[in-house]
């Protein structure tokens, strides 16, 4: 009778109570798009960009700590071998600490070199910046897709289908 409509049945769904609220689907559509246009809009692939560019940047500041850390790590064990080896014999008790220094240390080296050798493995590739050519494709479909929105050369399931490729929910607070 009146159009589309959206109901929240959540309450029905859980305690079987009546529906609580009817909405009309126009203007809700209508905010839904536009926020989506607005998500495909060159602004908001750029600051997608940025965001790669930074996280970028992190993985390869946490990649040179790590590199240091084993640095240190192997500096460490090889100072306690030094050490070890110039002890004099005759003091049993200090070499004895010494040896076990040196073993704390190469232990601690190993599990480094362990975890290192893991994630080396797990090499998930940083994500890189999109090529300029698939740039200017957003950007071009960017442009596009509001004038195809609204002819029938989306059907309705692929319209569905791009929202939820941005759109994760959508929240409706009734203003009283």
């Amino acid at each position: 009778k009146g159009g589309t409509r959206y109901i929240c049945n959540y309450l029905r769904q859980q305690y079987r109570t009546p529906v609580c609220q009817y909405i009309s689907a126009d203007p809700v559509d209508t905010r839904v798009v536009d926020a989506f246009f607005q998500a495909l809009s060159p602004v908001e692939l750029d600051v997608y960009e940025q965001a790669l560019a930074k996280r970028q940047q992190q993985a390869e500041r946490l990649a040179h700590a790590q590199a240091q850390h084993l640095e240190r790590l192997r500096y460490e064990a090889d100072y306690c071998a030094h050490q070890f080896r110039h002890v004099d014999p005759a003091h049993r008790h200090v070499a004895a600490e010494l040896e076990r220094a040196w073993d704390e240390a190469l232990e601690a080296l190993k599990q480094a070199e362990a975890a290192q050798s893991q994630r080396d493995q797990a090499g998930a590739p940083p994500e890189a910046a999109h090529s300029p050519a698939l740039q200017a494709a957003f950007r071009a479909i960017g442009q596009k897709l509001p004038e195809l929105w609204t002819t029938e050369v989306l059907s309705q399931p692929q319209r569905k289908a791009l929202f939820r490729c941005l759109i994760d929910k959508v929240v409706i607070q009734r203003a009283r």
